[in-house]
Order: structure tokens, then sequence, then C-alpha cells
């Protein structure tokens, strides 16, 4: 029962994850930035969560700093203490491939509304839907046994220069089912194979063009 996360996803073939979303400009997660300051963003942010201290790592980067603050300002709802959040919480769901059983395992935040899951990505990164997003979608999905359209993502884009931007993403049974056709497709395809026939590069592309998935106001 092979457990497969987003690295190994990455590592399989890039081209192939190209050909999810054909129509888009692909752009790592993460801007062109120093990614050590990111990562110990990323550490700041789960200690702040359980209430560790952080004001080393805040006096020793002001960047970092600026980063909080900007979170907290377009996403004030994740530091009511009302309000639990699951910080780099595990999610793992079942994928059939051939008749063998996978698991897509993935790392996300999730806060909870009425029972119902909204993922929270806070990054130095691209303010638009990415396919770790989607995988993430799918798999929360999956594990909380919700319908797809009642589950939300909150993209929280930081920037060491421009403002802060903050997307939210609903997903749809639609987009759900063509991530699944994608990942099975994916890890179906022997790692040599680039994918370059025409046909296959056509099929996926009529397949999944999430293009249009809808920004909702939460």
């Amino acid at each position: 029962m092979p457990i497969i996360n987003l690295a190994d996803i990455q590592q399989i073939n890039k081209t192939q994850q190209q050909l999810l979303f054909p129509h888009l400009k692909h752009h790592q997660n993460h801007a062109a930035f120093d990614s050590i300051i990111a990562d110990n963003f990323q550490l700041v942010m789960k200690q702040l969560f359980l209430q560790l201290p952080v004001e080393p790592l805040l006096n020793a980067h002001p960047q970092i700093d600026q980063w909080v603050a900007q979170v907290q300002e377009i996403a004030p709802e994740i530091f009511q203490s009302r309000k639990k959040l699951l910080v780099d919480n595990p999610v793992i769901a079942p994928l059939m491939i051939n008749n063998d059983n996978y698991f897509i395992q993935v790392t996300t935040n999730i806060a909870f509304k009425q029972g119902i899951p909204r993922i929270y990505e806070w990054a130095v990164r691209h303010p638009q839907l990415s396919w770790q997003d989607r995988v993430k979608l799918w798999t929360t999905t999956i594990q909380y046994s919700v319908i797809p359209n009642q589950i939300q993502l909150v993209i929280l884009a930081l920037d060491p220069v421009k403002p802060p931007q903050r997307l939210n993403i609903r997903w749809h049974k639609k987009y759900h089912r063509q991530t699944e056709k994608w990942l099975i497709k994916l890890l179906n395809q022997p790692q040599e194979n680039n994918l370059t026939s025409n046909q296959i590069n056509q099929e996926i592309s009529a397949m999944v063009n999430l293009d249009n998935i809808s920004e909702v106001n939460i």
C-alpha cells in the first residue's frame, strides 16, 4: 500500500504535472526569495498557533514579523480563540490504481465551520491555485467525507515587496473528479515515459481544465 506525498508527485515528472493545467502559467509555490526566511516564517506560524515563543525569530527577521502582521490583517478569523485551527495537519486519502491500493498524503492547515473543513494555505507564493492546492483539496474532501462543493480553500499569498493577497476558492465536484483522474493517470505512467504523445496530451488537456474555478467571498 504505497503512500504518495506531494514531493513524490513532483519528482515523477514535471512535464506530466503541467499537463493538468495546460492553459495556465506555471509557478512554483514560493516566490523567488530567501527560502530560509520563508521556511522560518512557516515555523513561526506553527509556533504561534501552538502558543510557543516566537519573539526571538520575529526580532531576528523583521520581514517575518511583517508577514505575520499581514496574515493577521487579511485572515483575522484564524486567530480567534474560539476557532480551532489544525496546523500542519496530516491528511490522507485512498486511491485505487489498477486494483492496487495507494494513499495520497498531504499536510495542510484546517479550520472547521459547522463541521465542514476549510483549508488555509499561507506562504511566500503566487496568488493563484497550484496543483499542490488541488491535491490538498481532493485529499481533504475524501478524508472528511464532505461534498466537494462544500469545501473551501483560502490562499494567503505573501511577498517581500507586494501587498499580501487573499484568494478564496470554492471546490467543485467536477474539479474533484478531474483531479482524481489526473492523479491516477500520473501515477500509472512509467517514470521514463514523458507523455510526449499528442493523443495523451490532448486527452488530459480536455479532461482537466480548471481555469474557471470560482472565487467566493467568505
